[in-house]
């Protein structure tokens, strides 16, 4: 079975590759935009709960917390674009 830090990472790498083909392809941004929301939100509660994980994927949840702030912007800016 999976640890909980295992799970971390698996989920941090793949928030972080939807995050990057977001950028990478335009036509796809809001997809891969909401993926990135999807899957950073469990890592920010894992993180917040779990005393063991916190001092050790504090890096995590700090460049996860960026790339929210700035899927937000790319996905208001696609909608504001479509609209």
């Amino acid at each position: 079975m999976m640890g909980l830090e295992t799970l971390v990472i698996l989920l941090t790498a793949v928030a972080f590759v939807s995050t990057f083909l977001m950028f990478l392809a335009p036509r796809a941004r809001l997809i891969f935009g909401m993926m990135g929301l999807v899957l950073w939100f469990p890592i920010a509660s894992v993180v917040a709960t779990e005393t063991e994980v916190q001092s050790f994927y504090g890096l995590f949840l700090g460049m996860g917390l960026l790339c929210l702030l700035w899927i937000a912007v790319m996905i208001f800016q696609e909608l504001r674009d479509r609209l």
